[in-house]
């Protein structure tokens, strides 16, 4: 109960403070609140956005209390930020791709060569936090660090039990100072840190977890520290791709460490030889990782070592059993779930695109539901494009959409939203690739037809598309045949999400320009205009009179063409009638009667009814009306369309006496009252 009570306040306050709402400027009092770490993060996250309405969160310090600080890819970190974090009593503190510059220049540091890791951390920590960080993280970060920094973070850190240096450059020295001070660390990464040697990493008595992944060693002395750690229960040695080397050194030494379970192979090239070595030197041995790798001959490998999990890439089955173990494993930390994810999620695609036919049925539609399992974990954008590869792969011939019900093909479209919504956060260029690839599944009619539950989002991003003229033409108009589809279909809600913020209208007019378009897609793009001005309740009068302005001189410029654009463009016309008149000026009134009087048939039939329209309920257009040339042969053409008359000279009476239809004769009684007599008389034939 106390918990849920919790996560309701949290949620009440993160919408405060998004909206920038709190602490409350009334009468109503703020109490201290302590949050769940992951809103913490939540929160140190929206901290750096580049909003100018963002709160105080030197006075938001006063009431929210984080224990977990998370500074990620910071390109807007100031002193304000500091001050935020000085107030808290944090046990983590993870800095993860920030730009040491950006920090030096905020601390006053610009003229010193190399960075003063503590002179930051004493901004950032106050000296209650620093004897209680139990998690510290300086990783993916540029930086050159000062002298001695491992010595001085010891002991600024005494109880520190988690320091992840992946992918800061360090030297031999700086290691054995590390090893020296941290006696109480249980958890080490030192991924793509440069070293090349781990000897004195035996000091660290109480460690469990060992990462030295992408590192280099030449020798397996360089290597034999780890055998001595006795509290080691996971070793990480992953990355070397297609270096047979560093796992030669460690098999080499014919040891083990004494409690080693887990040991992370993935991402290396492997013999199965080699492989048996390992099992057997390892007597505690339970899980072992091979996500990625490149095997000669894995055999049987599962049958031969039974008390020992294996997790490969080799078959569909393999991966589903490997993602199942990443997403879900939580006792491991996988700091390279991605990169995991990624090695998976290219195996499934190659072996459902080169291997399609070697795989059952039953596997084919399994995989719909471990891709979703691994899409919502994923972050990167590698790892995304291999994952919408995998559904583009499943998806792209109809034979296989055959395959999957109702509610796994609402899964594909859902993750697909998740997918293209990833990519646009996403500045690299491949996000590109990522939404041609979404959209050119989304048209599909096995796919597309079960999206219902989904339709909003789908609609949201495909406007968001169609708005990023820096996108491929064909990504575009893609997403304007999803719209134009479904956009009518949307609640009022929806609707308004769908269409504000921006003007489809205009992006789809200047689409209207490209002259490389089949007929096919401009009717598309025409059909959305239609039913985006059919359903706009814009109140904007100047935007209601641009759109007709503009719809207006397409339809002169199409009206040649006689095609599927033009009968599109047409269908339109009847719905301008719900505009003011105001909207229509003398130019687009002199179109309509030109094309009652030169128009195709469709034509005549959509400007007469618009017109018809205009004269029975705007009595202003009486002025204009009677000021066109040739107003009898006019009337002629207009009564003649409306009621399928023969090419016979016309009378107002024996229209009068034909007319079928309410709307013709109200016309017809009211051109009688408004022309003069001379002008009823029959015209010539």
């Amino acid at each position: 109960m106390i918990s849920t009570l919790q996560q309701m306040s949290g949620n009440a306050v993160q919408k405060r403070i998004l909206k920038n709402d709190f602490p409350r400027r009334d009468n109503t009092p703020n109490y201290p609140l302590k949050l769940p770490s992951d809103f913490g993060n939540l929160i140190t996250k929206f901290m750096f956005r580049h909003n100018k309405k963002r709160p105080n969160f030197n006075e938001l310090a006063d009431y929210l209390k984080i224990t977990d600080a998370y500074i990620d890819a910071v390109q807007s970190f100031d002193i304000e930020h500091c001050e935020f974090f000085f107030k808290q009593e944090l046990t983590c503190l993870k800095i993860t791709f920030v730009p040491w510059e950006k920090l030096a220049e905020e601390c006053k540091q610009l003229r010193m060569k190399r960075f003063d890791l503590i002179f930051v951390l004493r901004k950032l920590v106050n000296s209650n936090a620093r004897h209680k960080m139990k998690t510290f993280c300086l990783s993916d970060t540029k930086i050159n660090l000062a002298g001695d920094w491992a010595k001085y973070l010891g002991n600024f850190f005494p109880l520190l039990t988690t320091l992840d240096l992946a992918f800061i450059k360090i030297n031999q020295y700086e290691f054995q100072q590390m090893c020296a001070v941290f006696k109480n660390l249980k958890r080490l990464s030192l991924r793509r840190n440069g070293i090349t040697s781990v000897n004195g990493v035996s000091k660290l008595k109480q460690l469990e977890v060992l990462d030295v992944s992408e590192c280099a060693f030449s020798q397996k002395e360089d290597l034999s520290d780890i055998f001595d750690l006795e509290q080691l229960k996971v070793l990480k040695f992953t990355g070397a791709y297609y270096d047979l080397r560093n796992i030669e050194l460690y098999v080499d030494n014919n040891r083990s460490a004494p409690k080693l379970a887990y040991i992370d192979f993935s991402s290396n090239a492997i013999t199965r030889n080699t492989i048996e070595k390992i099992v057997k030197t390892h007597p505690r041995l339970q899980t072992f990782l091979l996500i990625g790798c490149v095997i000669d001959d894995i055999g049987n490998i599962e049958e031969v070592y039974k008390h020992i999990k294996f997790y490969l890439t080799t078959s569909l089955s393999h991966c589903f059993e490997s993602i199942d173990f990443c997403c879900f494993k939580k006792e491991i930390d996988f700091s390279d779930m991605d990169d995991k994810l990624k090695d998976i999620l290219e195996d499934i695609d190659n072996m459902l695109h080169f291997k399609y036919y070697e795989q059952s049925t039953e596997n084919i539609v399994k995989s719909v539901e471990y891709i979703c399992k691994a899409n919502s974990v994923v972050k990167t954008l590698t790892a995304n494009r291999f994952l919408t590869n995998c559904f583009y792969t499943l998806c792209l011939t109809p034979t296989r959409c055959q395959l999957f019900n109702h509610h796994q093909k609402q899964m594909i479209v859902h993750d697909l939203v998740v997918a293209h919504e990833r990519a646009m956060r996403c500045i690299e260029p491949d996000g590109k690739d990522i939404l041609y690839r979404v959209w050119s599944v989304l048209i599909l009619e096995d796919v597309v037809e079960s999206n219902c539950k989904y339709l909003g989002h789908v609609c949201r991003c495909a406007r968001e598309i169609i708005a990023n003229a820096e996108l491929d033409l064909k990504c575009r108009i893609c997403a304007i045949t999803v719209l134009a589809i479904f956009i009518d279909k949307l609640k009022p809600t929806f609707f308004k999400i769908v269409t504000s913020g921006i003007s489809l209208e205009e992006h789809l007019y200047r689409l209207l320009e490209v002259s490389s378009l089949t007929h096919l897609e401009y009717t598309y793009v025409s059909l959305l205009i239609r039913k985006l001005h059919q359903l706009n309740t814009s109140t904007c009068d100047e935007e209601k009179r641009n759109i007709v302005k503009k719809y207006m001189i397409w339809m002169d410029v199409f009206e040649e063409y006689r095609d599927l654009t033009m009968d599109s463009l047409i269908a339109i016309l009847p719905s301008l009638g719900k505009c003011p008149q105001v909207y229509f000026r003398k130019k687009e009134y002199t179109l309509l009667y030109d094309w009652c009087a030169t128009g195709n048939k469709m034509t005549k039939h959509s400007a007469i009814s618009l017109l018809v329209h205009f004269f029975l309920t705007k009595m202003n257009a009486k002025e204009l009306f009677l000021k066109r040339k040739r107003i009898r042969q006019l009337i002629d053409e207009v009564c003649r369309v409306m009621m399928n008359l023969d090419p016979e000279p016309f009378s107002f009476e024996n229209a009068l006496t034909k007319s079928n239809s309410v709307v013709v004769t109200q016309f017809i009684r009211w051109v009688m009252t408004i022309l003069p007599r001379n002008l009823q008389k029959p015209g010539p034939k």
